[in-house]
């Protein structure tokens, strides 16, 4: 039998590792903190187990539960949630012989998640990063604003960890104009205890936001790319809805150069935004797990999760010198039910753009996440999740999912 796999997360990202990797016959097992999301309605999961990554003894669990229900051996993918990626590399050394990470350990995954540490690695190597200030307190705000900021607005003022944060306040990020709106913002952040950034607003739409999905053997050299960009977003800077194929070398090769200097190595996911006054392509941010449109990669031929699962079991792979690209534009990743709740939300502001809208379904090829038809389930339960919260909205009661 193929060496299994464990997947942390369970809703669109580890669903496309699960189109990758169910259809080669490789066994998945998933990690989740309620194990109800639609990765785990896949006939090819055998087993979930909800567990969230801030149990205190998740290790000790995670171990117990592996050892008699998966085997001795399994390859282990983060996917969607930083926090499993964080506290799985806090804790490789407590792991089992036979599990295999497809990440590095926290001294180089901290590199990716603390933006300082990445930006100040960007300055070393010469690569573009948007002017930022970091601030906990209101005495570090009021030195900074004392001091004047050395950017134009808008602002962006989002948090150095943004899954806690989105719990607590409902959003990721928020935009500010004025200085006064920065210090309201602030009060009403103030108490969660995180570091709070203070960015610039690079101007330009979704279409400047280039995507590197890249795997790295454990030499931190390249295995397999694919780009994409943004082609529509959620609502308030929310999730990506519609991706587009892309290709910029320029991005690919400063992705490759920076994680290569971090010494990182798996699935990352570097996303750039080209600004428009100056033309050079700046970090935004590195993902360091298994993100939302791996799928697209698929649809264009190119199998991420296998190349992690394969560095896994028989790695080190020897790295690919020099990418080119190989699949054409207007092939789309798309998220249809996330689009229908944006644009619910549109037709009750009568905010909607409908010229827009349809010409962004001017494509050659798409792949519908989670929607397979060889694979039903997960398309199926998005439809009941959808019309459990329709019914809940117009009755005010409905099923539970």
């Amino acid at each position: 039998m193929k060496t299994p796999v464990v997947l942390f997360g369970d809703h669109v990202a580890a669903y496309g590792v699960i189109r990758s990797l169910g259809p080669l016959g490789i066994p998945i097992f998933v990690v989740s903190p309620k194990a109800n999301g639609v990765a785990c309605s896949s006939r090819y999961v055998r087993k979930s187990l909800a567990l969230s990554y801030d149990e205190p003894d998740f290790i000790d669990r995670l171990n117990q539960w592996i050892a008699s229900t998966v085997g001795q051996e399994a390859v282990l993918i983060a996917t969607g949630i930083d926090e499993y990626l964080d506290v799985l590399s806090k804790n490789r050394d407590r792991l089992p012989a036979g599990l295999l990470p497809t990440y590095p350990a926290w001294e180089r995954v901290v590199l990716v998640r603390d933006k300082r540490e990445t930006y100040r690695l960007c300055e070393e190597l010469g690569i573009g990063i948007p002017k930022t200030h970091y601030f906990q307190s209101r005495d570090d705000l009021d030195r900074l604003l004392a001091n004047g900021l050395d950017m134009e607005p808008p602002y962006l003022l989002k948090p150095q960890k943004s899954t806690q944060f989105l719990k607590t306040h409902g959003k990721r990020l928020k935009v500010c104009r004025t200085s006064e709106e920065i210090v309201a913002s602030f009060e009403e952040y103030e108490g969660s205890g995180v570091v709070l950034a203070l960015q610039e607003l690079i101007p330009g739409g979704d279409g400047c936001l280039e995507n590197v999905l890249v795997v790295l053997n454990r030499d931190g050299d390249p295995l397999g790319a694919f780009m994409n960009r943004k082609r529509r977003t959620a609502r308030g800077m929310g999730s990506c809805t519609m991706m587009e194929t892309s290709w910029s070398q320029a991005v690919l090769n400063d992705s490759i150069r920076l994680l290569k200097r971090i010494g990182y190595y798996g699935y990352a996911n570097p996303e750039f935004k080209v600004d428009p006054r100056d033309g050079v392509p700046k970090l935004m941010e590195i993902n360091g797990r298994v993100t939302l449109s791996n799928s697209h990669a698929l649809r264009c031929g190119i199998n991420l999760p296998h190349l992690m699962y394969r560095e896994a079991v028989e790695g080190p792979l020897p790295g690919v010198a020099e990418f080119s690209r190989t699949y054409g534009n207007n092939i789309v990743w798309w998220n249809p039910i996330g689009d229908a709740i944006t644009l619910g939300h549109s037709l009750c502001e009568g905010s909607l753009k409908v010229r827009p809208l349809l010409s962004s379904f001017r494509i050659r090829g798409c792949v519908m996440e989670p929607f397979n038809r060889r694979d039903p389930g997960p398309g199926l339960r998005v439809f009941r999740q959808l019309f459990s919260l329709l019914w809940r909205r117009i009755t005010g009661r409905g099923p539970k999912v």
